[in-house]
């Protein structure tokens, strides 16, 4: 598998998009999308939350998971707080996001942190999604729509020099840097099922992480998942393993794929109705290496919306950042360079419109900002120098999450 040149007028253009605006997440966005029909038909926001699957079989996963301290939530709510901002966003500080062009068709697009200064990266006649900044900022690497499965590419951050990774006939996706930007893990269906890939950014050297079938608790293909290499280049973390009682977790693992280990326990309440479990997914690592935030839905029968949290790595202080209420959904956390905010998707559906925009709060869920410009799946790029929120601060309630420390062992 190499690196090849990408002549975006012989790629056939994807019709896939939504007229009626971008939902919260892109393999849940348009039920054209192959991977939504074959994967992930999750409804959201005035709807129920559901993942599905076309091709029935046996749902039963006989994964052996390793013991694991995993946190029992006992929430409490802080008043609502306005913290005057001592921080705000960086204007030189680049987000790379996915918004629709006037075509419908989705591309990456960066702004500065502060809103302004919005230009497009890409130009193709195919699907751009879930871009990511290299760790210097100068390069982009994103899934694509093409030729029918979804692949791996990279783009220089002015829209020069596109290059195409992966060449399989199945589909990759979600791609994500190593801290010395030599190599990129994603998640593939090559094996048939989900599981997580890495590969040198030439598309060379291939190697599979897991084998543990990604998403399996809701069908017997599983979905494709986000995740995300530490900062000092030794774990990944990634969401959609399976948990106990029909749970999907966050689960971390060495870089080469060994001690694999259940970080969350979402479904302590222990629900056994598969579609009223808890998912967890959607990792992003701290600057500092010592937290990760991440996307938790309760309920996913649709009765709860998406909650983003704050977790340490060994699993204790666990905290909820976001107390959204029906149609309101958060997506897609990503953090500041300096680790003092963090960005995310948010939708607020009304009837037959459902917007997604990007926002901005502090680390402790406060301050939120916003929204600074429509569009999805923010990637906070590095550097640096500070500007005042063009958007009016909201005053928000917290609701944080402390915790108790069980022992329980998966099955």
């Amino acid at each position: 598998m190499t690196e090849e040149e990408v002549d975006t007028e012989d790629i056939e253009e994807d019709s896939s998009s939504s007229p009626n605006g971008l939902p919260a997440m892109r393999f849940l966005q348009n039920s054209n999308l192959k991977l939504v029909l074959e994967y992930v038909p999750v409804i959201i926001g005035i709807g129920a939350l559901l993942i599905g699957f076309t091709r029935g079989c046996n749902d039963e996963d006989n994964t052996e998971l390793p013991e694991t301290t995993t946190p029992a939530l006992i929430p409490t709510t802080i008043p609502p707080t306005t913290i005057p901002p001592t921080t705000t966003p960086a204007a030189k500080e680049p987000i790379v996001f996915m918004a629709e062009d006037r075509d419908g068709c989705c591309q990456l697009y960066v702004i500065d942190a502060d809103g302004t200064n919005r230009r497009q990266v890409t130009f193709n006649d195919f699907g751009s999604y879930s871009g990511v900044f290299s760790p210097d900022g100068r390069q982009i690497a994103f899934d694509g729509l093409h030729d029918d499965d979804y692949d791996i590419f990279i783009i220089n951050s002015d829209g020069s020099n596109l290059r195409k990774l992966t060449t399989s006939n199945a589909d990759d996706t979600f791609p994500s840097w190593s801290p010395d930007g030599t190599r990129i893990v994603f998640s593939s269906n090559r094996d048939r099922d989900w599981d997580i890939f890495t590969m040198n950014v030439d598309g060379t050297n291939l190697e599979q992480l897991t084998d543990i079938g990604l998403g399996k608790r809701f069908g017997n293909d599983g979905f494709p998942v986000k995740s995300a290499w530490s900062p000092d280049g030794t774990k990944i973390a990634f969401g959609g393993g399976p948990g106990h009682n029909n749970s999907v977790e966050i689960y971390l693992m060495d870089a080469d794929g060994r001690n694999l280990r259940p970080l969350t326990n979402s479904n302590e309440k222990g629900e056994t109705n598969i579609a009223k479990s808890s998912m967890s997914f959607w990792p992003a690592w701290s600057p500092d290496g010592y937290k990760i935030a991440f996307i938790r839905d309760e309920d996913m029968q649709g009765d709860s919306g998406n909650e983003i949290f704050v977790i340490d790595i060994d699993g204790t202080n666990l905290v909820q950042l976001t107390n959204t209420e029906f149609p309101m959904d958060v997506w897609d956390p990503t953090w500041s360079p300096d680790g003092t905010r963090i960005a995310y998707t948010r939708t607020e559906c009304e009837p037959g419109f459902c917007p997604t925009e990007i926002f901005v709060m502090d680390s402790y869920g406060n301050n939120i900002c916003g929204p600074l410009v429509t569009g999805e799946q923010p990637d906070w790029g590095p550097a640096a120098a500070s500007t005042d929120c063009p958007k009016p601060f909201i005053t928000t309630t917290t609701t944080t999450t402390t915790t108790t420390t069980t022992t329980t062992t998966t099955q």
